[in-house]
């Protein structure tokens, strides 16, 4: 990138480029294939604003223009507080249907709170690094990198829109996600029975679809097929670029089918009026188990992995270009399988198959 003091002189002997001079940093002298000349000022190497053209701006009129430019504009990153890059991030996680959005906002309000009124570009490394560790202390290893996890992606939507410095929370030292095992569980002593009809048709179409809580508990009517026996799920983990259609066994079809059509919810909270169900404590403390030994079930009878990351709806990687000639999976091809595990539980569940 040529670097030289410009001058009306060197102005006039510019070829196609950018000359950017010695004495005011920022101003520059942009010239296209077609010849015409423009005077530029690039403030933070990102935000370029054009001063005038060449030769109808001189240069002196230039290095003014450009002095006055970068005095009265602001740095837009120095100003951005925390609050306000927090409020960007959440409307971008709700764009992309991002279920975690009340977790992100709880927890940085909950453990940053001290930091919301200050400017992104004042918050430092050592910042960052001294409040991961002293979570560390006060909240354990695994909220202390999820708290700058959210910090993190806050500073990067910002980054999107405005200047900024680096983001700071690359000196965190992350202690490293540890994977929950789940013991398995013994469905016979679930003793479904003795929650209410909604609770236990919730907790058995998890326990035979591997579907997430927040998918399983926010179904509609409208989003099961009785006729194909399927269910779609529109926003999932992900989004909606994310969306898919599961196959439902007969067992499971039966049941949904026999529940109580008290509103739009297969599951309705009998609290919240209108709501759906949110909890399912009386079965199990975390009702993320019951997706766990669904995925545990599919191993144990054989059902191939291509099959199962199709299932529970993980991404299937394409390792190379006779991936790219696969057509879309068809919901069918995993139907035998959803069927034989509906087959293994149902018994177990003491419930009639």
């Amino acid at each position: 990138m040529p670097v030289e003091k410009l001058t009306q002189s060197v102005a006039d002997a510019a070829g196609p480029g950018a000359i950017w001079d010695t004495e005011i940093k920022g101003l520059g002298l942009i010239t296209r294939e077609t010849g015409t000349k423009s005077w530029v000022v690039q403030k933070s190497g990102r935000k370029r604003w054009t001063l005038g053209r060449f030769p109808l701006m001189t240069c002196a009129e230039a290095r003014r223009r450009a002095r006055d430019t970068i005095l009265t504009q602001p740095e837009q990153g120095a100003t951005i507080t925390l609050e306000q890059a927090l409020a960007a991030h959440l409307k971008r996680m709700i764009r992309r249907g991002n279920s975690s959005m009340p977790l992100t906002e709880g927890e940085v309000r909950k453990y940053l709170g001290s930091w919301l009124g200050r400017p992104l570009a004042e918050i430092t490394r050592g910042d960052c690094e001294a409040r991961h560790d002293r979570l560390t202390v006060t909240a354990g290893d695994m909220t202390a990198d999820r708290v700058m996890r959210h910090l993190r992606a806050i500073y990067n939507t910002a980054l999107k829109k405005v200047d900024l410095p680096t983001n700071p929370t690359i000196a965190v030292e992350w202690h490293g996600s540890r994977r929950r095992d789940y013991p398995r569980l013994d469905l016979g002593a679930l003793r479904l029975e003795e929650v209410n009809v909604v609770q236990r048709g919730a907790a058995i179409t998890m326990l035979t679809t591997g579907l997430r809580k927040a998918d399983c508990f926010s179904v509609r009517w409208s989003d099961i097929d009785f006729d194909k026996r399927t269910m779609h799920r529109p926003n999932p983990k992900g989004g909606e670029k994310r969306a898919f259609t599961l196959p439902l066994s007969t067992q499971t079809a039966d049941l949904l089918e026999g529940l109580p059509r008290i509103n739009e919810w297969a599951f309705p909270s009998f609290r919240a009026g209108a709501g759906h169900l949110a909890q399912l404590n009386r079965v199990l403390p975390n009702a993320h188990h019951l997706r766990a030994e669904y995925m545990a079930l599919a191993v144990d009878l054989g059902v191939p992995t291509y099959q199962r990351k199709l299932l529970v709806n993980h991404s299937v990687p394409r390792m190379d270009v006779t991936d790219g000639y696969v057509a879309e999976p068809d919901v069918e091809m995993c139907r035998d399988h959803q069927q034989r595990i509906s087959g293994y539980i149902f018994p177990l569940v003491m419930l009639d198959c």
